[in-house]
């Protein structure tokens, strides 16, 4: 045999066993693939569906308890803008809605198939375990979790009907599954939404801390019973207050049918919580600090029951709150648009700033007097925003100082009435609380009305 032809031989024999070791290592051994053990394989971007709230306007789930509806609500003012719609036999939940929908908005993959087979029962798709509707404004995207994987460590998943098939942690069954109307529908301690509450007072150690009511349902124009009428303050009231006592939950149940409450605190509760919803009877929630209840944690019951749970103690922001805190320092306000006209007196001296819209701008009287709002600016300002230094019950003499008589366009109107308690002319704005259990004061500085009103004295 020619030499030529002996290494054309042998070069041949070479390249045959590099190509069988080839196929050997990455084909049958498949020591390099990127394939798991499930058949699929890692790729960059695995998000199978992913939404904003306002890119939808249902969601329905169906998993093992029920099928679940949500609509998204287009009112921006709520908290919790997810509202269950199914089922109507139990109330709507929108905080845990929320938690629900926002839990499952993106769902990811960790891993893909790289050639899935057609026949969608390989992956349980045609008896799915759970599945998931998103209504957009295009249509309804369907999210299918079939079966288990063969290792256990996750699930089929899909989101167009088998074309892509990924595998998803165990972990989203707690996601589907952790939302129960039926489990949650003792849970909360009172009305749910605070459009539904009409009514709330809190009282701390047999003091009437906070009492506030409204009229019609989900407005956030508050009376203030106690401590003091402040419309400037309803941020607060909804922030500190409201927001506390409709996501009110107990979480665990002591003792039912408790015969002696004592051994509770609950015969002397630190706390009294006083909710009515419309339409409903009142609810009064008596809270107290026993001895066995563990750190972070109160005893409650409802007034006139005898089932004993606990409350999580950081879960009522307001428990400590101080009646100052919650009026912060407004002891007054009145909004200009609201205004006819409001009145100084001061001795014998009288002052009425009458207020008038014309084509959209504001105009000034002083006493009849047409004025510009540079001339009395210091006067109205002082006088629609009166501001506190401290409250506490009036216990000795006073006199009649200054009286400020507020007009409403609605023909109703407000008198304040300022007291001196000495002679060095320390001022106190009185505040009957409705209640008759005291006369509440509020301790505040006239120096600017009274500069302002001897400034218009000087220019007479």
């Amino acid at each position: 045999m020619k030499r030529s032809n002996i290494i054309l031989l042998i070069t041949l024999m070479v390249a045959a066993a590099l190509v069988g070791t080839y196929f050997l290592l990455f084909h049958v051994f498949d020591i390099y693939s990127d394939e798991t053990p499930d058949g699929t394989q890692d790729v960059v971007d695995l998000t199978i569906v992913s939404y904003g709230e306002e890119d939808l306007a249902q969601i329905t789930i169906i998993n093992s308890s029920n099928t679940y509806v949500f609509t998204y609500s287009q009112d921006a003012t709520l908290d919790f803008r997810w509202e269950m719609e199914h089922p109507t036999d139990f109330e709507a939940y929108p905080f845990y809605a929320y938690k629900y929908c926002n839990a499952i908005l993106k769902i990811q993959g960790t891993s893909i198939m790289e050639n899935p087979d057609s026949d969608i029962s390989v992956y349980g798709f045609d008896s799915p375990t759970a599945r998931i509707k998103y209504g957009t404004a295009e249509g309804v995207v369907e999210f299918l979790l079939g079966d288990s994987t063969p290792t256990g460590s996750g699930y089929y998943a899909t989101a167009d009907n088998g074309q892509h098939v990924y595998i998803v942690d165990a972990g989203i069954m707690e996601d589907i599954e952790m939302f129960s109307v039926e489990e949650l529908a003792s849970d909360y301690l009172f009305v749910n939404q605070k459009a539904l509450v009409q009514e709330a007072a809190f009282v701390r150690e047999g003091e009437l801390i906070w009492h506030l009511r409204r009229e019609n349902r989900g407005e956030k124009s508050w009376i203030m019973i106690a401590p003091v009428t402040a419309q400037a303050e309803q941020t607060t009231i909804e922030d500190k207050l409201l927001i506390d006592l409709v996501n009110l939950q107990y979480t665990t149940v002591i003792e039912t049918d408790c015969e002696d409450l004592t051994k509770y605190g609950l015969d002397k509760p630190k706390y009294e919580l006083y909710v009515q919803g419309y339409g409903q009877e009142p609810q009064i929630l008596l809270l107290a600090q026993g001895e066995v209840s563990g750190t972070g944690y109160l005893f409650g019951c409802y007034k006139g029951e005898d089932d004993v749970f606990t409350v999580g103690q950081y879960d009522l922001g307001f428990l400590d709150i101080s009646t100052f805190e919650l009026v912060a320092t407004v002891a007054y306000f009145a909004p200009l648009v609201e205004l006819d006209s409001f009145e100084y007196k001061l001795g014998d001296k009288n002052y009425i700033i009458t207020i008038t819209a014309v084509e959209g701008e504001y105009q000034y009287a002083l006493n009849g007097q047409p004025v510009e709002y540079a001339q009395i600016v210091d006067l109205y300002t002082s006088g629609v925003w009166v501001e506190a230094d401290e409250i506490y019950l009036l216990s000795v003499e006073s006199r009649d100082y200054l009286t400020i008589t507020y007009k409403h366009k609605d023909g109703t109107q407000r008198e304040l009435s300022f007291k001196s308690i000495d002679e060095q002319g320390a001022q106190y704005l009185l505040y009957d609380d409705g209640f008759n259990t005291g006369l509440l004061f509020y301790r505040t500085t006239l120096a600017p009305i009274v500069e302002a009103i001897s400034a218009l004295e000087s220019a007479e």
